[in-house]
C-alpha cells in the first residue's frame, strides 16, 4: 500500500503508507481522529511529533491519494512486523511502565502489553486496517477490536562478566604492593552493575593474583 504526497510547489512523491515523503526514518505511529492529528517517529533517534492527519511531519506536504487496503494480506502500516512480536531493550530493565501494585507509582521494570484483536468491520478485506479520512469521507467506518492485556516484568537473565585486573608481581622491598590500585569491573550486556577499585592488600580480587619476590 502506498500514499501519494504533494507539497506546495506541486512536487509529487510516492511512498510506502506511513513512511513521510521527505525523510524515510519518519513513520507514522498513531493516530488521534478525535483531535485530528497522527503521531510521526523518527525510527533512527526515537523522537517524534506530530502533524495535523493527512500532512507530513513537517506541514510542507499532504496526502492527494491515499492507497487502497490490500485484499491480498492483511496489512497494517501502524505494525512494522505484523504483530508476531513485543520486543523489549535494555532501556526497558530501568524504565517503569506499569502500576503493577496499584499504588499510584509506575513500577520499575514492568510494562503493559496489550493484545488486540480485530474483525473486519468494513467489510473491505482487510482484518484491522485503517482506513484514513478523506475530504469525501472525513469519518469513514473502522474495523472493530477488543484489548486484553497483562503486566511484563524485564528481567536481564544474561549472566555478568567479572573482568579482574591483569596479575602483578612485586618485590617486597620494592613498590608496596599494598598500595597498587586495582580496577575490577562487573557488567551485563546492557548495563554495568558496578566499577570498584580495589587495594590488593584487600585480596577481594581472588580472580587475580600476586606474586611476591624477594
Amino acid at each position: 500500500m502506498t500514499w501519494g504526497w504533494t507539497n506546495s510547489s506541486g512536487t509529487a512523491a510516492t511512498r510506502d503508507a506511513g513512511v513521510s515523503p521527505t525523510t524515510a526514518s519518519y513513520v507514522v505511529t498513531s493516530i488521534n481522529v478525535a483531535e485530528g492529528v497522527w503521531y510521526w517517529k523518527n525510527r533512527a533517534t526515537g523522537l517524534t511529533t506530530s502533524s495535523a492527519i493527512g500532512k507530513d511531519y513537517t506541514g510542507s506536504y499532504a496526502v492527494t491519494a491515499w492507497g487502497a487496503n490490500s485484499t491480498a494480506t492483511n496489512y497494517n502500516f501502524l505494525d512494522e512486523d505484523g504483530g508476531n512480536f513485543v520486543k523489549f531493550c535494555c532501556e526497558d530493565l530501568t524504565t517503569a511502565g506499569a502500576d503493577v501494585d496499584r499504588d499510584g507509582i509506575l513500577d520499575t521494570m514492568f510494562h503493559q502489553v496489550i493484545l488486540r484483536v480485530w474483525d473486519d468491520g468494513n467489510k473491505d478485506g482487510c482484518i484491522g486496517c485503517w482506513v484514513l479520512p478523506t475530504t469525501a469521507d472525513p469519518y469513514p467506518r473502522q474495523d472493530n477490536y477488543n484489548d486484553t492485556w497483562a503486566n511484563v516484568k524485564v528481567d536481564n537473565k544474561v549472566p555478568p562478566v567479572l573482568t579482574c585486573p591483569p596479575n602483578i608481581t612485586s618485590k617486597l622491598r620494592g613498590t608496596d604492593y599494598h598500595k597498587v590500585p586495582q580496577l575490577v569491573t562487573c557488567h551485563t550486556e546492557c548495563i554495568d552493575l558496578y566499577r570498584r577499585t580495589y587495594s590488593m592488600v584487600s585480596m577481594w580480587c581472588s580472580c587475580s593474583r600476586i606474586q611476591r619476590c624477594s
